[in-house]
């Protein structure tokens, strides 16, 4: 269980620095991005690709500093996402 990072929509777990934003969480989705060469988003506004990844790309985010937060899109994924409760996090639709 990925206690900070990502759930991606095939289920697996990609592990970051406890940090919303700036440092780990940012780091993964421009590397997917430039990946896989998406051209449909511009990545430069960094504050926006956390949301982007959730919204957009179906991926489930995991930060447990400062808080302890969920972060997902769609009700097909509380369901993976109602599990963290158990262990303090906050659940968030976005």
């Amino acid at each position: 269980m990925v206690l900070s990072g990502w759930i991606l929509p095939d289920g697996s777990e990609i592990h970051c620095l406890s940090c919303s934003t700036l440092r780990g969480h940012i780091n993964v989705i421009k590397k997917y991005l430039e990946t896989n060469k998406n051209k449909d988003y511009d990545y430069t506004i960094d504050y926006q690709l956390d949301d982007y990844a959730v919204k957009k790309m179906g991926w489930i985010k995991v930060i447990n500093e400062p808080y302890k937060y969920v972060f997902y899109s769609g009700k097909d994924k509380y369901d993976i996402c109602i599990h963290y409760e158990k262990f303090g996090y906050t659940i968030i639709e976005i």
